[in-house]
């Protein structure tokens, strides 16, 4: 096992959970990540009740921490809801209502 030591961000989904994988079976000590961005229990008349697919669902991180369990690393997850709101949610709605279309993911990959 290597001394190197690699933070994974894992959202969940299939391409951090491979690289998670691949930097194992490389001898890299792993850890794997998942940022709490969203507070499911927030708006819950917004709620549909399917979440598959959704950005930021409670779903994907569960996801990300079936992997890391399966892969035997450990896996954090760290809340970064307030600094979504603020880096985020707030910006898209403020643009939005200026009759902008705005794409909260790029404020999200930029900062968060």
């Amino acid at each position: 096992m290597s001394e190197k030591l690699v933070l994974v961000a894992m959202s969940g989904g299939v391409d951090s959970s491979t690289a998670a994988a691949l930097l194992l079976r490389q001898g890299y000590r792993v850890i794997g990540v998942t940022m709490q961005l969203w507070d499911q229990r927030r708006l819950p008349e917004l709620q549909t009740g399917e979440t598959s697919g959704r950005c930021c669902s409670l779903d994907d991180v569960y996801d990300a921490r079936a992997v890391a369990h399966r892969l035997g690393i450990p896996h954090y997850v760290v809340d970064l809801e307030r600094e979504f709101e603020t880096t985020v949610v707030e910006p898209f709605v403020e643009q939005y209502l200026r009759g902008r279309t705005p794409i909260p993911c790029t404020l999200c990959n930029q900062f968060l």
